[in-house]
């Protein structure tokens, strides 16, 4: 929009007429594109057109236009299923009208499915996409993902970490959530990570490690350790335990509530294992030979 003052006098020098040439779209490509009912295998894309008269090609993302598998014949919504878990897809939508026209493929649209929950022994470095999450309770900041540098200059294990960088002005209250995990009631697990905080002017962090049957406040009731005026600036290993009374999914958590304006926590290489309990050693359960051993002795179960 212009600011100028209309002139006074109209000349064919300060004004022009503008004309737009357009053309009627013989078949259009469909609209109103949605992803929904995401599980690990399956998902359901949907669009506004009605009718049987559409195609979809799909692949794991990044696959070239063309070699996708295509389905003809299709109407709204349309199912995807036997796919991968944790994986990203992407996908395109043509339209056929009366022959011989038909629409361009439209796309890509995107979509990623549920990571399926994990059973121990399980490690994680956070050097890939794993299912982590964040949920920031508070009004400080939120956990990120960052690669080491300064003043975090080396990771745990790897290049990349979790850290939850400080707020200047408010308090943190910030969750980061494992993926799913299978455990088995009785089941005592070692749940190992190391953490530090940042080089160079000692500044005192505050979090705590709990267990819970989902990625909510609420559902984490199970308080492993809480760190108080962590002040520890080298990488420090942490060993706790955690035995379930149910057997079902649950997520490991890690909530900073550091005060304001400190500096940066910092969480990496985490490995939960199932430990044996003294009744797994019992031995009439294990066979060992040959006895005598002269320099090898064999124990098997």
């Amino acid at each position: 929009q212009s600011t100028v003052t209309l002139p006074t006098t109209l000349t064919a020098s300060n004004w022009r007429p503008e004309t737009f040439l357009g053309k009627d779209v013989v078949c259009a490509s469909p609209t109103g594109i949605a992803v929904s009912s995401i599980t690990e295998n399956s998902a359901s894309v949907s669009w506004t057109e009605s009718g049987s008269n559409f195609s979809i090609q799909y692949g794991v993302d990044g696959f070239t236009l063309g070699s996708g598998t295509i389905v003809n014949s299709i109407s709204s919504p349309y199912n995807f299923s036997s796919l991968n878990s944790g994986t990203d897809y992407s996908f395109y939508i043509k339209k056929y009208c009366t022959s011989p026209n038909e629409s361009v493929w439209a796309g890509p649209y995107r979509f990623t499915t549920i990571f399926s929950a994990v059973t121990p022994p399980y490690n994680y470095g956070f050097e890939t996409n794993d299912d982590w999450s964040i949920l920031n309770a508070g009004t400080g900041n939120n956990w990120g993902i960052y690669t080491q540098a300064a003043p975090i200059p080396l990771a745990a294990e790897g290049t990349t970490f979790a850290g939850y960088v400080y707020n200047a002005t408010n308090a943190a209250n910030a969750w980061l959530f494992s993926r799913r995990l299978n455990l088995t009631a009785g089941t005592n697990y070692s749940i190992k990570f190391k953490y530090k905080i940042a080089d160079g002017t000692v500044y005192q962090e505050n979090f705590k490690v709990t267990m819970g049957t989902d990625k909510t406040v609420a559902a984490q009731t199970n308080i492993l350790q809480t760190y108080t005026d962590v002040n520890l600036q080298v990488w420090t290993q942490a060993d706790l335990n955690f035995t379930p009374t149910t057997s079902e999914v649950y997520y490991l958590a890690f909530n900073c509530t550091s005060p304001a304006d400190r500096n940066i926590l910092a969480i990496d290489d985490i490995q939960i294992t199932s430990v044996l309990s003294s009744d797994s050693f019992e031995s009439n359960e294990f066979t060992i030979y040959p006895n005598p051993a002269t320099t090898i002795l064999n124990i098997s179960n």
